[in-house]
């Protein structure tokens, strides 16, 4: 385990560096733009550093759930990886099991947690919907 601070600690205090001390001296509005891109980026990786490989880790179980088959050879995100293209496979081939939609949008909402959550929050309270996967 890495000492402190953390992944998941230096996104955030870089993000709050860009936020609190140079956004506001940003003029121009390129920049202002990729410092609004920067932050999001780290936004990411932030979500991301705090799910550590737990999110990875659901994701083969999930899809070794459904697919009926063991854990490929291989490190956490390559294994996730094949196991995400014998889905793709099957789909295409039009032999995928039953509750595929349903595990993928499950999956989906999973990843865009991570990549865009206050998105997913808008278009989940518009449809009266709790956008944690967990409850």
């Amino acid at each position: 385990m890495q000492d402190r601070p953390n992944a998941a600690e230096l996104a955030a205090a870089i993000a709050h560096f860009l936020r609190e001390e140079i956004m506001p001296s940003l003029q121009d509005d390129r920049l202002l733009f990729r410092t609004r891109v920067a932050l999001n980026a780290l936004g990411m990786l932030e979500r991301e550093a705090r799910t550590g490989t737990a999110a990875l880790e659901f994701e083969a179980a999930t899809l070794q759930a459904h697919l009926h088959c063991t854990r490929p050879p291989g490190d956490l995100a390559d294994a996730v990886a094949s196991l995400n293209q014998q889905l793709a496979a099957q789909l295409r081939a039009g032999t995928e099991p039953p509750g595929t939609l349903a595990l993928l949008q499950d999956l989906i909402r999973r990843k865009v947690l991570i990549a865009s959550p206050r998105a997913l929050e808008k278009r989940q309270a518009s449809r009266g919907l709790n956008p944690d996967p967990r409850a």
